[in-house]
């Protein structure tokens, strides 16, 4: 496209017609090439005078590879292979990704210069990570993994993958659980934990016998009288 003092563009080539005589300035302009631009002396009197212009290249040769090979490459969002890749990649700061099923995306982002070939080292994927979604009954259990805390139930975690690991429900008054998983690459696991209450003997021996019991607000049906309680707090009001 030329462009004659920033007027409207014409195709290349073209002849311009009725140029008055003296400077003018020409711009030249094609996709995925430099913008040529320069002042022309133009001498009038119906003079034909030639222009002949050769564009240089905007872009760069780029290359890429990924283990495991088979990973798709984004080029500021937009796809363009798969590795391992050659590509001529425009100048400019370009961000680059690398996705994978199953692989943590690879993301950079590179200054190219046109011209200069951009050699992205072999990229090294790594394995996602695995989700473990866990609960428990009753809930609001402390879970840890491999006896590091995570929280309490319901919760997802994301774990190392194809690694075995020892998740473990905690909850004051009931008996721990435990239980073993691996989890795959990219993948999800459900995982219920159930707890046993661990029980302990309590007998109220009450005067007058008339008197009213509730236990954590609960009304009991007589006050003297034996009952197996969870081992925590509980709140008894005579």
């Amino acid at each position: 496209r030329l462009s004659p003092d920033g007027k409207v563009p014409n195709d290349a080539p073209t002849t311009l017609r009725d140029l008055p005589a003296g400077v003018h300035n020409i711009q030249v302009s094609a996709e995925r090439y430099k913008v040529f631009e320069m002042p022309i002396e133009i001498e009038g009197k119906d003079i034909e005078q030639t222009l002949s212009v050769e564009l240089q290249p905007a872009w760069a040769d780029a290359s890429f590879d990924s283990s495991p090979q088979g990973a798709a490459v984004l080029i500021d969002g937009e796809a363009i292979g798969a590795t391992p890749l050659s590509a001529e990649l425009l100048e400019g700061s370009r961000k680059i990704e690398v996705n994978l099923k199953g692989y943590k995306p690879w993301r950079r982002t590179f200054p190219v210069v046109a011209g200069e070939a951009l050699n992205v080292p072999r990229i090294l994927l790594q394995k996602a990570d695995g989700i473990i979604s866990v609960s428990s009954t009753p809930s609001k259990a402390t879970i840890t993994v491999n006896g590091e805390y995570k929280g309490k139930t319901p919760l997802n975690i994301n774990v190392s993958p194809d690694k075995a690991l020892t998740v473990r429900a905690i909850k004051p008054g009931y008996t721990p659980a435990s239980k073993s998983v691996t989890v795959a690459s990219g993948e999800s696991e459900k995982l219920l934990l159930e707890l046993d209450a661990e029980l302990a003997q309590v007998r109220f021996i009450i005067t007058p016998e008339d008197a009213e019991v509730s236990i954590n607000g609960e009304k009991q049906p007589q006050a003297n009288q034996v009952l197996q309680l969870p081992t925590h707090e509980h709140e008894i009001v005579i």
